[in-house]
């Protein structure tokens, strides 16, 4: 059983808007001098550096991927268990950061990237019926309408932690 269906003017808005998500982060990514990105910004989950904050940024759509591909009834060999495994929030999101330690600003930005693009791609692939149904999202059942807004508020609550301090 689904939710009343999303208009299609509406989607459209909230995939443009996901798309436009990004152009902050890149912003900020070029106001941060290099010799900054090594100082520790983000305590919300232990001490986070400002790179390691943008390799959480860049990883963050995967589990978005997940949690729409099982709601969506299209789940890929092994969604479940790792949906399972991220819903251990502060694990999931230090396992993936530590994924990414070795990567630098530029790899990490386009993964933000490419991911962000597999998303849009993905959501634009659902149906009317499928966009309709609860995506399991901080483990509740929840319309992409509702969903959606948090993803482009996260993005943007963190482009504004990545400047926080750098002057300018």
């Amino acid at each position: 059983m689904g939710l009343a269906p999303i208009d299609d003017a509406t989607f459209e808005r909230l995939l443009a808007s996901l798309a436009e998500a990004v152009g902050p982060v890149e912003a900020a990514v070029r106001a941060v001098p290099r010799d900054r990105w090594e100082e520790v910004i983000h305590t919300g989950d232990g001490a986070w550096t400002r790179r390691q904050l943008l390799a959480h940024m860049a990883a963050n759509d995967l589990r978005q991927l997940i949690r729409i591909r099982i709601g969506a009834g299209v789940p890929e060999p092994g969604d479940d268990l790792a949906h399972a495994a991220e819903l251990e929030v502060h694990d999931w999101n230090r396992g993936r950061v530590a994924e990414r330690a070795g990567n630098d600003v530029e790899t990490l930005v386009a993964e933000m990237r490419a991911n962000r693009a597999a998303l849009i791609a993905l959501l634009r692939s659902l149906t009317a019926a499928q966009r309709a149904r609860p995506m399991p999202f901080r483990g509740e059942p929840t319309p992409l309408a509702e969903m959606v807004p948090v993803l482009i508020g996260h993005l943007d609550g963190h482009a504004r932690e990545l400047v926080a301090g750098v002057g300018g």
